[in-house]
């Protein structure tokens, strides 16, 4: 089994308890999880004083090819490689495979100059090199910039990133050099979203809120883009609630849609998943069989919540 999509939940970097992995399958009807031990850092320090988010992260994305045979084995006797640094900053996103093989992986170093960090990987994972940086300006904007690529037609690439709601930034060699990050005209609270190019060659963006409204952590909605994210269609209402937060995705060989996320984190903890098709964001609201929406992943027990 493939395990293309997963999510740890860490209860606070002091504590001494396992990360709880929730992987998500696109080849079975339902999410897979599993206790692993925390996995062990390298001996660098913390990206900031009190904060090793960067290097938990950044370590859990490379032992990545390892989960299907953890999750098989069952927690009790996990096996992983020896963790190896790739670099400063804190990874939330998964890479992007350009249409010439080469991976980027985006990190940030929270509200300094230069944050955004973009890695690259020319043989498939085994080493990693920055490749480029982009700067959030004015220094007051800059925060978890949270950013995703995606190649567009033409060969550029279009960063989205979290600054007081969306802003994005241009590559046109190749993530080298990035165009100074600016304001979307595209309406967002400063909250995560997901960006993802689909098997049809269309555009997918979960959001908060309709195309002209800026809502807060409620209304997670998605939509498709023919044009490289020109224009937007549809609006697929995943989940209108408030507190829902923290988009991610992965589409499956058949074509089918699997969005995660979390809602309510404090007190419940609670991660939820959507499943579509691209018709059914494209027509903003179910219009094929695959459709199911707050489907329960995971959710704190009383005694671990806060």
């Amino acid at each position: 089994m493939c395990l293309r999509h997963y999510m740890a939940l860490h209860h606070g970097v002091a504590t001494p308890r396992p990360l709880p992995l929730i992987a998500c399958s696109p080849l079975g009807p339902s999410p897979a999880g599993a206790w692993l031990p925390s996995l062990p850092l390298a001996d660098k320090p913390p990206v900031a004083p009190g904060d090793d988010w960067g290097d938990r992260l950044v370590g859990l994305h490379r032992e990545l090819p390892l989960l299907p045979h953890v999750i098989r084995q069952g927690p009790e006797n996990p096996k992983w490689s020896a963790p190896r640094r790739l670099g400063d900053g804190i990874l939330l996103n998964k890479p992007t495979v350009l249409a010439n093989g080469d991976w980027l992986l985006t990190s940030s170093v929270w509200k300094a100059d230069n944050s955004i960090h973009v890695y690259a990987s020319t043989d498939q994972g085994r080493t990693f090199a920055l490749r480029g940086t982009a700067n959030v300006l004015p220094p007051e904007a800059r925060g978890p910039d949270e950013p995703m690529i995606v190649e567009r037609r033409d060969g550029s690439l279009w960063m989205l990133v979290r600054s007081r709601g969306l802003a994005e930034t241009f590559s046109r060699d190749g993530g080298k050099t990035w165009t100074p990050v600016e304001r979307s005209t595209i309406p967002h609270p400063t909250s995560r979203f997901f960006l993802r190019r689909l098997r049809s060659g269309n555009l997918l963006l979960v959001k908060h809120g309709p195309l002209d409204e800026r809502t807060g952590r409620e209304k997670l909605m998605a939509f498709v883009s023919d044009d490289d994210g020109k224009t937007w269609q549809g609006g697929l209402k995943i989940d209108q609630r408030e507190k829902v937060t923290y988009p991610d995705g992965v589409q499956g060989e058949d074509g089918t849609i699997y969005i995660i996320y979390d809602y309510n984190r404090t007190p419940d903890g609670a991660v939820l998943m959507a499943v579509f098709a691209e018709e059914d964001a494209r027509a903003g609201r179910a219009v094929t069989d695959n459709v199911r929406l707050q489907v329960e992943v995971a959710c704190l027990s009383q005694e671990q919540a806060p």
